[in-house]
């Protein structure tokens, strides 16, 4: 009997020193998985655990920062950790692009935008980038021809990228210019949002217009002319880019983009909201 409880000891030993001796690398592919399921929390503690071990797995950080800038009181310690993406992998884009993404959202938006460039840079058919720099200097220093032509750039690597459709729309209505406002509300009902098509035609058939369209989401007022206000705005949502990711890497870029890698997400939700009626309008 003793001997078998001395078998059974040491059995038990046995198993909690495999345990023990677990890799970093099997406790990051068991984070990128809890990640990619979005069970961000659990993923969070696996990171954490894993970098403790390994401190060369650039996807890591990345990761860690997007689930810290999810939570708007801890975005500026997602920085921190999106920097050290960068330096262990310098050719690795995503943490380039949600840096831009957490520097806009913080008014930093000479940053944003140098940020986003190198990502295009390095990753120069991924249409997410394009949409984001677009965003950024549309609403920021409103350099509307160029962020036209990166949305063109976007649509041709996406063609069905409704949000690109709806900000080209949100940027000739701020032009004037309804010709091309038309053409991108039967982009989108080609695509089945009329959502979105419904509300770029309200906004260019309405002759109350006085606000600018596209404005920071820090400086918006409440006029109820802007997008914002009337229902579509641009959401900050955490998505999986495993494929971007992976095909990065085979272009020879750094080991630590070998498996899912995540990003800031910017993407255009809608609320119907009724336009003011005129009355309502000289009451404001």
């Amino acid at each position: 009997m003793k001997k078998l409880l001395l078998a059974l000891g040491i059995l038990a030993s046995a198993v909690c020193a495999c345990r023990a001796e677990e890799t970093a690398e099997e406790i990051f592919k068991r984070a990128d998985d809890l990640f990619n399921k979005g069970n961000y929390a659990d993923a969070l503690t696996e990171y954490e655990k894993g970098t403790r071990l390994d401190h060369t797995y650039a996807t890591a950080y990345n990761n860690m920062g997007v689930i810290y800038s999810s939570d708007e009181t801890k975005i500026i310690q997602s920085v921190g950790f999106l920097i050290q993406a960068v330096k262990i992998d310098p050719r690795y884009p995503e943490p380039y692009a949600n840096l831009g993404i957490v520097f806009y959202r913080t008014g930093q938006n000479d940053k944003a935008e140098e940020y986003v460039r190198r990502a295009i840079q390095l990753s120069p058919d991924e249409p997410r980038y394009y949409f984001t720099l677009a965003w950024i200097i549309a609403t920021g220093a409103k350099k509307y021809d160029e962020a036209i032509n990166l949305l063109n750039r976007a649509l041709f690597l996406d063609p069905e990228s409704a949000d690109a459709f709806y900000v080209l729309g949100l940027i000739y209505v701020d032009k004037n210019d309804k010709t091309n406002v038309f053409d991108q509300i039967t982009n989108l009902r080609k695509l089945n949002r009329e959502d979105l098509a419904s509300e770029l035609e309200n906004l260019v058939r309405s002759p109350y217009r006085e606000m600018p369209l596209l404005q920071q989401p820090a400086a918006q007022k409440r006029t109820g002319y802007e997008a914002a206000d009337k229902g579509a705005q641009i959401v900050y949502d955490i998505k999986n880019t495993s494929g971007t990711a992976s095909a990065a890497a085979s272009k020879g870029m750094g080991k630590g983009n070998m498996r899912g890698s995540g990003t800031i997400q910017m993407t255009i939700k809608f609320k119907p909201v009724e336009v003011p009626r005129e009355a309502e309008l000289k009451k404001q």
